[in-house]
């Protein structure tokens, strides 16, 4: 089955917040983490209310208890490392090891993006009791990462990396539901475009920034009837002529 069936044989997720919560809370999220302290109880409450401004088309009912003291020890050390990398080198210390130190610093960063990401799936809850969790290993994570970096200097590559970093995190959801993402990287593309473009004139990001999220939730569908079978390796999609051959030849 193609990822646009599943799509369509599931429910899709979509996002009913407004332009100018979303941001608000964006803002004060930005603060939090200026201030350290409050940042792991400042991503709970924003996640919380993210979560239930998600709705699902077949009436599942989304809800979020994760707690900000669950996650206080990567947050902060996430903070830290972010401001350890960007001190001053002693002028004693070799250039080049200025020059490596976040790449030095990246294995242990993207480790507690993985601690924090896996503490937000695990905090959903479908319909009071469901529960889900992300079962994705460290290094494929790391490697989409980086991959992802790396197509950066394709100036358009990036966003087909990312389409299939999100369909691959999708696909390690396990639990009471299935989730597929259908969305393109071509589609990604000039919504992003068209969101850094606006974001330009300043007054327009607290719409643009809604609209590129409702878009992406949109692509997002669950399916409570089928479990997806983990995997762990890289696949971007294929061209549409050879996607199309595929599905004749199935």
């Amino acid at each position: 089955m193609t990822e646009t069936a599943a799509l369509s044989a599931g429910a899709r997720l979509s996002f009913t917040g407004n332009a100018l919560p979303l941001f608000g809370r964006y803002f004060f999220a930005f603060l939090a983490s200026i201030l350290v302290i409050p940042a792991p109880w400042m991503a709970a409450w924003f996640s919380k209310w993210f979560v239930d401004q998600t709705k699902v088309d077949d009436g599942t009912q989304l809800t979020f208890e994760g707690q900000g003291g669950e996650i206080w020890l990567p947050t902060m050390l996430i903070i830290l490392l972010g401001w350890f990398g960007n001190l001053p080198w002693p002028e004693v210390a070799p250039p080049g090891l200025a020059m490596a130190r976040p790449l030095l610093l990246l294995p242990i960063n993207i480790l507690l993006y993985l601690l924090v990401f896996r503490w937000l799936v695990a905090s959903v809850r479908l319909n009071g009791n469901g529960r889900i969790s992300f079962v994705g290993s460290y290094w494929p994570y790391l490697g989409y990462y980086l991959f992802y970096v790396v197509s950066i200097v394709s100036i358009v590559g990036w966003a087909w990396v990312l389409a299939a970093w999100v369909r691959w995190q999708c696909r390690n959801v396990a639990g009471d539901a299935s989730f597929t993402f259908s969305g393109k990287g071509h589609e990604i593309l000039w919504r992003c475009v068209v969101t850094m473009l606006a974001c330009l004139l300043v007054i327009p990001i607290p719409w643009v920034s809604v609209w590129l999220t409702r878009w992406f939730l949109s692509q997002v569908s669950i399916d409570h009837g089928t479990t997806h079978e983990t995997t762990e390796s890289f696949q971007i999609e294929q061209p549409a002529h050879e996607s199309a051959s595929t599905e004749q030849a199935q």
